[in-house]
């Protein structure tokens, strides 16, 4: 957090996936001009050794709020309840966000680039595509998204969904590329830094981490 000055710290934990959620907030910093972000990598598992380090990490001490943001599995560890109330125990706000959207493989390829080759760019629909990924997306596990909102309740910190920048169920479209065409995803679920740009800029419209909205 160097020169954050009195801008609110959000401090970002977890596995490759919170390096996605980095970027995206990170490429966006002149849309929250009142925010400062970094990150500590970390598994999803919330041993205590993992506590010990991040508690010792400088940027925790100065962070403001924790925003726990990670690919989880289809069971979520005991630890995680109790390790969101040690970060609130040291006065810290925490942010719980839900898993980021995943997709299926079309052969050997992402949804992205197998329409790409069957369309080609001068067929290129993006409202096509959109509704393609929807058709190809898997839903947070109902286990996961229960057990998430159930710890959030129980320990008063916010729930986001990346589900909610990501995909309109109502309209059956999930997101596969920028406005401009672009790529948005590298594998599975992993962001393009397009795609980050993109998706952090749709958090900012969302108002996300926004320190109006902060606790």
């Amino acid at each position: 957090f160097t020169e954050a000055g009195d801008r609110r710290k959000y401090l970002l934990i977890g596995n490759s996936h919170s390096k996605d959620t980095f970027n995206a907030l990170y490429l966006n910093r002149d849309l929250f001009p009142n925010s400062a972000f970094a990150r500590f990598g970390m598994t999803h598992r919330f041993t205590p050794e993992e506590m010990a380090a991040l508690r010792a990490s400088p940027n925790y001490r100065e962070a403001d709020e924790i925003v726990i943001t990670t690919r989880f599995e289809e069971w979520l560890p005991d630890r995680l309840e109790n390790f969101i109330r040690s970060v609130e125990g040291d006065g810290k706000a925490v942010t719980l966000m839900g898993p980021a959207v995943e997709y299926g493989i079309v052969g050997r390829f992402t949804v992205f680039d197998w329409y790409l080759q069957t369309r080609g760019r001068e067929n290129f629909d993006l409202a096509e595509l959109n509704h393609i990924g929807w058709e190809y997306h898997r839903p947070t596990h109902p286990f996961i998204r229960g057990a998430l909102e159930d710890i959030a309740y129980r320990t008063g910190a916010t729930m986001l969904w990346k589900e909610n920048y990501t995909c309109d169920d109502e309209a059956e479209s999930c997101v596969m590329a920028t406005p401009e065409g672009r790529k948005v995803y590298f594998d599975y679920s992993h962001y393009t830094l397009e795609g980050a740009r993109y998706f952090g800029s749709r958090m900012a419209d969302m108002g996300w981490f926004q320190p109006d909205a902060a606790r």
